[in-house]
């Protein structure tokens, strides 16, 4: 798959997505690995101050990239599968949404042996929570941590949460953060320049 043929059929699809990518410094967007991970960023910006449609558009891109074992472009498609399931569930898009948790599902129990077994086990700790909540440093570090927080909310509650991870609470948390992120962005322009220096 061609990111680069990626990028610019979203500039053409949407002026929203056109603009911010105007703002996102090139570095951001010169090799294909840079362009998955900063669509994906883009995406849940774009989440965070409601544009689910270009949210929608980003992440429908990126569901085209295949699982090839290679975990630095995938934990990002991932990320993008998760958040476009959660706005199918919102768009009462059963079909996207079920599409989506499946990819990630079977990424998760691809391969064999002992690196299946410990992704299986890495995979649980996570929908228990572990490695999800903010620690006190990282709520001092302000955009960064909490977006990546908010991408850990977002897969966790895709895949359906847990006993000890509940989708309520996943919920909860995911509303809170989105309001604590958006107070962050003094306009649009700000808020991309922070997330991508």
């Amino acid at each position: 798959m061609n990111l680069f043929y990626m990028l610019e059929k979203l500039r053409e699809e949407s002026k929203g997505i056109e603009n911010c990518l105007k703002v996102i410094p090139t570095k951001n967007i010169k090799t294909e690995k840079a362009i998955v991970e900063s669509l994906t960023k883009l995406a849940y910006f774009l989440f965070v101050n409601d544009e689910n449609n270009d949210v929608i558009l980003i992440c429908d891109e990126l569901s085209k990239i295949e699982f090839k074992n290679d975990y630095d472009y995938w934990t990002w498609v991932e990320y993008a599968l998760a958040l476009r399931a959660e706005i199918s569930e919102q768009n009462g898009n059963k079909i996207k949404q079920v599409e989506s948790v499946r990819l990630i599902e079977d990424a998760l129990i691809s391969g064999e042996g002992l690196p299946k077994k410990i992704r299986g086990n890495v995979h649980k700790r996570f929908m228990d929570g572990e490695g999800v909540a903010l620690n006190s440093n990282e709520e001092e570090e302000g955009l960064d941590a909490r977006l990546i927080y908010l991408m850990r909310l977002i897969k966790l509650k895709s895949l359906g949460g847990s006993e000890k991870y509940t989708l309520v609470k996943a919920s909860v948390n995911i509303i809170e953060n989105k309001k604590i992120m958006k107070g962050m962005f003094e306009t649009k322009a700000k808020g991309i320049s922070l997330l991508f220096k």
